[in-house]
C-alpha cells in the first residue's frame, strides 16, 4: 500500500474520533463560544461525582443520575434544576442543552426513549420555574454516549444519567 493510500484510507477515521461529542468553553462572564469536539469515555476510576457545594450553583454544568430504568429526579437534583431556571430566568440570553442518556441495559429503540423522557423531565422543570423554550435545547443520546466503559452495576450507575450543558446552539 503506498503512502498516499495509507493517509487516504485512515484520514476519515482520525477525523472521526477527533469529531466525536463536544463539550462547551465559556468565559467568566458567562458568555459561551463554539462547541469543541472532547467527548472522552473515562474508565471507572476515573469518574468523580459533583459536588453538592457545585450542584447548588449556577451557570455551573451539571448532570443528575438515575436508578435503573426510571426518569425520576431526587429532590436534591430537583433543588439544582430550580437553580438553574432562576440563574436562565436572570440571564436571559444564556442558553442551556440537555442530553438525556442510558445505561447499555434494553434495546437501541427502549433506551433512545428513556433517554428522551429523562431529558425532558428536566426540561419541563425548567419550563415550570418560567425558562424559556428558546434558551432550551433536549436530546436523546440514549445509551450511545457512555460517561464510562464498562458492564458492570458500577458502570451503569455513571452512565444512566442527564447532562444540563451550558453554551450557544
Amino acid at each position: 500500500m503506498s503512502e498516499r493510500n495509507f493517509y487516504l484510507m485512515f484520514f476519515p477515521v482520525i477525523f472521526l474520533v477527533l469529531c466525536s461529542g463536544c463539550t462547551t468553553i465559556g468565559n467568566s462572564d458567562g458568555e459561551f463560544g463554539t462547541d469543541v469536539s472532547v467527548h472522552k469515555v473515562k474508565e471507572l476510576d476515573e469518574v468523580e461525582e459533583i459536588s453538592y457545594e457545585n450542584k447548588m450553583k449556577a451557570h455551573y454544568n451539571q448532570i443528575y443520575y438515575y436508578p435503573f430504568d426510571s426518569s425520576f429526579l431526587s429532590e436534591e437534583d430537583m433543588e439544582s434544576i430550580k437553580i438553574q431556571a432562576n440563574y436562565l430566568n436572570e440571564h436571559s440570553k444564556s442558553k442551556v442543552s440537555i442530553y438525556g442518556h442510558t445505561d447499555s441495559r434494553g434495546s437501541a429503540e427502549y433506551n433512545m426513549g428513556l433517554g428522551e423522557r429523562r431529558a425532558l423531565g428536566v426540561v419541563e422543570i425548567l419550563k415550570k420555574h418560567g425558562v424559556s423554550m428558546s434558551q432550551i435545547k433536549y436530546n436523546s443520546f440514549g445509551e450511545e454516549k457512555p460517561a464510562v466503559l464498562g458492564e458492570t452495576e458500577a458502570a451503569y450507575k455513571w452512565n444512566r444519567r442527564t447532562e444540563l450543558v451550558y453554551g450557544d446552539f
